[in-house]
């Protein structure tokens, strides 16, 4: 007769093989994660870096329209809004209303913009009303926008113009 050799499994190779199974899920939803979270900066990124080149560009046509006319003082009284001592990029960015009779809207060739750039040209001297005379120095204030309204960037500029 044969002998009978009783054997007991203990399901070691089961559970070793769930407790990998469990390391390369968590490896993997941990890849997910950053990943995703990744890709968030970079838009992130992206939309400002849009805002900023609208703003740049609406900079950039303000001091073509400032240093380009001939007739600046003129031109002026019609482009320019008074003194305005909230004027900080804050006030700019959260407060003022862009869609004013004074506010410049720039048309670029630049894709995915949320809204096209916008500027004003505020007259420095407080105790002066650029509609009536001409003021020595102005600010221009120009608003770019990402592609979506939570990326804004604002950039301001002076210019004086002393005889």
């Amino acid at each position: 007769m044969t002998p009978h050799i009783v054997q007991h499994q203990r399901g070691a190779v089961l559970i070793i093989s769930l407790i990998f199974l469990a390391i390369l899920t968590l490896i993997a939803t941990t890849g997910a994660l950053r990943n995703t979270q990744q890709e968030r900066m970079s838009i992130g990124v992206r939309n400002y870096d849009l805002a900023f080149q609208a703003a740049e560009a609406a900079l950039a046509e303000a001091h073509d329209k400032l240093t380009g006319t001939a007739n600046i003082a003129e031109d002026l009284k019609d482009w320019a809004i008074g003194y305005d001592p909230n004027n900080t990029p804050n006030y700019r960015r959260d407060t003022f209303g862009w869609e004013g009779r004074r506010v410049f809207v720039v048309e670029t060739k630049l894709e995915g913009l949320g809204e096209d750039p916008r500027y004003i040209i505020e007259c420095l001297d407080d105790e002066k009303t650029p509609t009536e005379e001409t003021c020595d120095s102005y600010r221009v204030t120009a608003r770019g926008m990402g592609a979506d309204s939570d990326s804004v960037v604002i950039l301001q500029s002076v210019y004086e113009f002393k005889e």
